[in-house]
């Protein structure tokens, strides 16, 4: 049986995906997420949280309408088996 031998394409491929990757991710950091936030409806809304002194980034799960019942139904579900969650 011949040994396999690894051809320059072979390893140049995952390198160029890699690239491709990285390059597709730059493009829609600097052109795309702009221009979106160029349009006026998102410009309002960025303007105004900045008005509020809103940071966008400090978004927390306990903000979400959702989350009291999630709370109560993860609370009621530790108290009937507190094993499930390692708790004692």
């Amino acid at each position: 049986m011949r040994p396999m031998r690894w051809r320059n394409s072979d390893m140049l491929r995952p390198r160029v995906a890699f690239a491709g990757a990285l390059l597709a991710i730059a493009l829609v950091w600097m052109v795309v997420l702009p221009r979106v936030a160029a349009q006026p409806a998102v410009r309002a809304q960025i303007e105004q949280n900045e008005r509020l002194g809103i940071d966008p980034s400090a978004k927390f799960y306990t903000e979400l309408p959702a989350m009291p019942q999630l709370f109560e139904r993860t609370d009621s579900a530790r108290r009937r088996e507190p094993e499930a969650f390692w708790s004692r």
